[in-house]
């Protein structure tokens, strides 16, 4: 990785961070078919959606000093021309006792209620019934020890589409790897891409579940579930050390 690029796990974002996280997102992630074919319609939707998944701590609009620790933010940054420009973001949650799990649901609980009011009825429809019911699939055919429940996840990995493929994904999971940031052996990820299971592949993840779906007429996408467990773990972080 270059000298002049950091990685740093974000602690307390202030405004303008959780402002620059939500807008970097939305603009690198929906290139993904799926994400387009879900929330591309609006812009509302797209913010509540990533703050259904990062939770209120990553509300600008919000005093988020007493909010719950959703998910961990790691960011890698490049200042070689001068400019902060995020290059890569990823986002990964712990498994929770119940007692936190509720309080996570019921910090997010909004969100998701202005997402879906946001979105037409017809989109609505679609998301219910084709990946809501996909990623159901996926959940209930896989071994318990790679249930939401049992194990920790990857929920959103983004790259700015001028800085792919330079290792900056790598270098941001290695280093999540490094931290132990987790709780148990294994991490997951879903993804809906041939580029997404090949990173994730390359990182030392297994496939574990497939679901295809239809996007739209032409158009499909495959419901990719992947994990990689402690000795994996080592593996990849032993090669991609910083």
């Amino acid at each position: 990785m270059s000298s002049e690029g950091t990685i740093r796990k974000l602690e307390k974002p202030t405004v303008e961070e959780r402002e620059e996280i939500l807008d970097f997102l939305s603009r690198n992630l929906m290139d993904i078919p799926l994400f387009e074919r879900q929330y591309g319609e609006s812009k509302v939707a797209q913010r509540a959606y990533f703050l259904s998944v990062l939770g209120s701590e990553y509300d600008p609009e919000q005093d988020n000093s007493d909010s719950p620790r959703i998910c961990n933010v790691w960011t890698y940054r490049n200042t070689g021309n001068g400019d902060k420009v995020s290059q890569s973001v990823l986002a990964h949650a712990e498994c929770k006792e119940m007692s936190e799990y509720m309080v996570a649901i019921f910090d997010v609980q909004p969100y998701i209620k202005d997402l879906w009011s946001s979105l037409s009825n017809k989109t609505s429809e679609w998301i219910k019934n084709v990946p809501n019911e996909a990623f159901k699939q996926v959940e209930r055919e896989l071994p318990d020890h790679l249930q939401v429940s049992a194990a920790d996840s990857i929920k959103l990995l983004a790259t700015a589409s001028s800085a792919r493929r330079k290792g900056y994904g790598k270098q941001l999971m290695s280093k999540v790897i490094e931290s132990k940031d987790w709780e148990s052996d294994n991490l997951t990820v879903l993804t809906s891409t041939e580029e997404g299971v090949k990173f994730y592949k390359s990182c030392g993840f297994t496939v574990a579940k497939q679901v295809p779906i239809t996007i739209s007429e032409g158009k499909t996408a495959t419901i990719t579930s992947l994990y990689i467990d402690d000795d994996k773990k080592r593996t990849f972080q032993s090669a991609n050390e910083l």
